[in-house]
């Protein structure tokens, strides 16, 4: 809707220029947990998240947004959610402490439940906008973050979490927390990229520029990629008891390496070597992220976890917006070429180097 009003060159730059407060609002959520509270501000960026979008949804309806409207509003969802994303991170912590078995299998449901919807919601869009509409059925999604604030503050947490007393180190470990936290923020990244730029530029490539082609080639590889993450998190599940804490950690980072080999299929127009390719990528992506984030939010200091965790995500988003500002000024000037990709393989590559310098500090410290 929003390409089609203001063309695609124009959205593309209000877009990218709406990441750019991502970073801003993760030192934000920061500062919002001093004032109110860990589940005080996470359910007040609920409520700012659904305000922000309801109120853009509306405005785009009633075709009273212009340019610099879309730009802000965009910029104020973007922020909303950035700060909900950092913030909903603590929470596990609050709730086990340092029990990362815990932690890992909460972090593990609490994905899988939320990529769900990726796959059910295209099985009945049909029928929902046929009884509310198609602005009725994005004011769904507004309504549903009004709806889950109040319930945030019914979390029962504690600062002497329920999971110390059973781990196997009683203080936090600086080194695992840094360690891990740059290796979720790495693994973060492409969770942003991948769903807003990657899959419509590789449908117009490997389509050779056919629009219908174009979206479902795109269409395949998001749920192939959701395939992948859904795989990886029900095998970290399956494997988190039996693992050995710091053996899972450099397990996670060369998974997490290797990943991104996943993605050099994009390299060429051959769809059905992309799917498969991205569903590895996903698998790896997904078994990474969660072992780090949860060995993060294990090892965060219980005085200052969401000061912790929001420095990791503040790099994690300064990166998102830089690959949003590339990739999409390269898509734009080479729509159906693999030049783009080349960037996004380098920029992997970098990624991919930081995963093994993360496997390589970790060898020979496991007990």
């Amino acid at each position: 809707m929003a390409i089609e009003r203001y063309g695609g060159a124009a959205y593309g730059l209000a877009a990218s220029l709406a990441v750019l407060g991502m970073p801003i609002a993760a030192v934000a959520a920061k500062k919002l947990s001093k004032i109110f509270g860990v589940k005080g501000a996470l359910a007040l960026s609920l409520i700012v998240a659904s305000a922000t979008s309801l109120g853009l949804f509306t405005a785009f309806g009633m075709d009273a947004l212009p340019w610099l409207g879309l730009v802000a509003g965009l910029t104020a969802v973007q922020g909303s959610f950035a700060t909900m994303r950092t913030l909903d991170k603590v929470i596990p912590s609050q709730l086990f402490g340092r029990d990362s078995l815990k932690i890992k299998r909460f972090n593990g449901l609490s994905f899988a439940a939320s990529r769900l919807p990726g796959i059910l919601v295209p099985l009945a869009i049909g029928s929902i906008l046929a009884i509310v509409g198609q602005y009725g059925t994005l004011a769904i999604f507004s309504l549903s973050m009004l709806a889950a604030a109040p319930l945030v503050k019914l979390i029962k947490t504690g600062e002497s979490a329920l999971g110390d007393e059973n781990s196997n180190n009683s203080k936090p470990d600086p080194k695992l927390l840094r360690l891990s936290g740059w290796g979720f923020a790495s693994q973060q990244i492409m969770t942003y990229v991948l769903p807003f730029i990657l899959v419509s530029a590789y449908g117009r490539f490997a389509s050779g520029g056919d629009p219908m082609a174009a979206k479902a080639i795109g269409g395949m590889l998001f749920s192939f990629w959701t395939v992948g993450l859904l795989g990886g998190t029900l095998a970290l599940i399956r494997s988190a008891r039996r693992s050995k804490p710091i053996a899972a950690l450099r397990k996670a980072a060369l998974m997490g390496a290797g990943g991104m080999l996943g993605f050099l299929p994009l390299l060429w127009s051959a769809p059905y070597a992309a799917y498969l390719g991205i569903a590895l990528a996903g698998f790896t992506s997904a078994y990474s992220f969660l072992t780090y984030l949860s060995t993060a939010q294990a090892n965060a200091p219980a005085d200052n976890r969401a000061g912790a965790l929001a420095r990791y995500m503040v790099f994690s988003f300064i990166a998102v917006a830089a690959a949003v500002w590339g990739l999409g000024t390269l898509i734009q000037y080479y729509p159906a070429s693999a030049i783009p990709f080349l960037f996004l393989i380098g920029g992997l590559g970098l990624l991919s180097l930081l995963n093994l310098w993360i496997a390589a500090k970790l060898r020979g410290r496991e007990p």
